[in-house]
């Protein structure tokens, strides 16, 4: 477009709100992503004037490509991001990342552990096996010989 299209970027509650002025560009001119914490808008205009056959007098409108970039005060969620091209006014609306997404509970296991043995007590879960239990003598490993008093294991 020449010049760079004209933008607003304002925070509405949990949401920010990014308005270009794109007069003259179609909907499918317009490639508008999310590349972590940076939104990237770009497009072309296009001249709806073929040649015509005395020539221009006067042009001072601009056609071309164009991006912009804005680098937002937080992580988006895809999820929550929409976006309107309306009256020659682009709209994007992105919506928060949720404070506790991306972050989760991943078990440990040790090795020869098959799924659903947790070699790491989760919360919640008996993480003490009575001395000489079912179990014990696997989780000590081969110390002692199979008939000793203590099991086979040492004292705490």
């Amino acid at each position: 477009m020449g010049a760079m299209p004209q933008m607003e970027v304002c925070e509405e509650g949990a949401e920010l709100c990014v308005s270009v002025e794109l007069p003259g560009v179609r909907q499918e001119d317009l490639d508008v992503r999310l590349m972590g914490d940076t939104l990237v808008i770009s497009g072309e205009k296009k001249s709806s004037n073929a040649q015509r056959e005395g020539g221009m007098h006067v042009s001072e409108r601009s056609y071309g490509r164009f991006q912009r970039q804005v680098t937002l005060p937080f992580t988006p969620d895809p999820e929550r991001t929409q976006a309107a091209l309306e009256n020659g006014v682009l709209t994007v609306r992105l919506g928060r990342m949720p404070e506790n997404a991306g972050s989760r509970r991943i078990e440990v296991r040790g090795a020869g552990q098959g799924a659903g043995q947790s070699a790491v007590p989760m919360q919640g879960q008996g993480a003490a096996t009575p001395a000489g239990g079912a179990g014990a003598a696997s989780a000590a490993g081969s110390t002692g010989s199979a008939g000793s008093e203590d099991g086979g294991q040492t004292p705490p």
